[in-house]
């Protein structure tokens, strides 16, 4: 007897991960503003892509290879997937819904405003519009109409969607805003909401009633995309915040980590952060910093070795600095205290 696909796909969806993957369960939508996505490679072994629906298969593909392409999280590109049109395409079939998508796109002109929303990602025309003019060399040769029929388009062009809203908003959203929710829950209610709606989010310090459902929505389909990943694909952090269980110290979470890694404990990471997700995006960080402070910069900090009065064989050690001291000063101080602490 056949199996009703729409029990097969919830039963997907529900699978509990299998234990031992390098990432834990999913964060709320990604648990900071500055960690970047985690990297996502196809397993050689346990892979257990033959067992998932066709259609998850799919776009599971699509959102790993478009966020990689993008810079946006795979398991948010496929979350927004889950949000909007998967349910549809999983009741009537593909058929079905380009059949749904072409009354729409018939009836859009009628309908005033910004129209109907088409594919898989109900994406409004203005959007797409707007991602052609943007990125000429990856929408040029496509019509919106194009999302209709061609899935791959959709979720490429979500993906474009998200990494537009993040390039051109993320920095302007407040720190009160930014305590209460993760940027893959700003950027899931701003795909929803369209830029003026996303402008009074961040007016407003709050996603609103509707932003807020949206987003948790967006949260419950982030855990279902990386239950559905993980069956697939290895993911691996790829520097950044680390979130998981346990305390700073309790060493619970596994790590897999690359030859030359560092790793820094956590309360370091907490002084330091900023600056060392400067570093984490940027190798050369500090070295620019240091030449756009080159020309005109005051007094270096220095250091002097005397013999000290209270010992023979004892050195005194005297650092200064400038008075109006910065990250670049205080960092050359903690160098020269690390080489003098282990000079040999």
């Amino acid at each position: 007897m056949n199996q009703n696909p729409i029990s097969v796909w919830l039963d997907q969806l529900a699978r509990p991960k299998p234990v031992g993957e390098p990432i834990g369960p999913a964060e709320r939508t990604s648990a900071s503003w500055n960690t970047p996505p985690p990297t996502f490679t196809e397993k050689r072994t346990d892979n257990h892509r033959d067992e998932l629906d066709p259609y998850l298969s799919s776009w599971m593909d699509d959102s790993v290879k478009y966020g990689k392409q993008t810079g946006i999280d795979p398991r948010l590109v496929m979350a927004i997937v889950l949000n909007e049109g998967a349910t549809r395409e999983q009741v009537v079939g593909r058929a079905g819904a380009t059949a749904y998508d072409l009354g729409r796109w018939a009836t859009s002109p009628l309908r005033g405003g910004p129209g109907n929303s088409l594919g898989v990602t109900n994406m409004k025309e203005e959007t797409f519009e707007k991602l052609r003019a943007r990125y000429p060399d990856e929408f040029g040769g496509h019509q919106w109409s194009d999302l209709t029929t061609d899935e791959h388009l959709a979720v490429k062009a979500t993906a474009y969607a998200l990494k537009t809203m993040k390039d051109d908003t993320a920095a302007l959203v407040p720190d009160n805003m930014r305590a209460k929710i993760s940027l893959n829950e700003y950027l899931a209610a701003g795909y929803n909401a369209g830029e003026e709606n996303l402008a009074n989010y961040r007016r407003n310090g709050d996603l609103g009633p509707g932003g807020a459902a949206y987003a948790q929505r967006a949260n419950d389909n982030f855990q279902r995309a990386q239950q559905l990943m993980s069956q697939v694909y290895v993911m691996r952090a790829d520097g950044g915040e680390v979130n998981g269980p346990g305390s700073t110290i309790g060493d619970k979470i596994p790590a897999w980590l690359s030859d030359g890694e560092f790793v820094m404990n956590a309360r370091s990471t907490a002084v330091n952060g900023p600056f060392l997700r400067a570093l984490n995006a940027d190798p050369h960080f500090l070295q620019r910093m240091l030449a756009a402070r080159q020309a005109g910069r005051p007094a270096e900090p220095s250091v002097g070795l005397a013999p000290s009065a209270a010992a023979s064989n004892s050195t005194q050690v005297t650092i200064t600095a400038p008075h109006r001291e910065d990250i670049v000063d205080r960092l050359k101080i903690l160098a020269l205290q690390w080489e003098l602490l282990h000079r040999r």
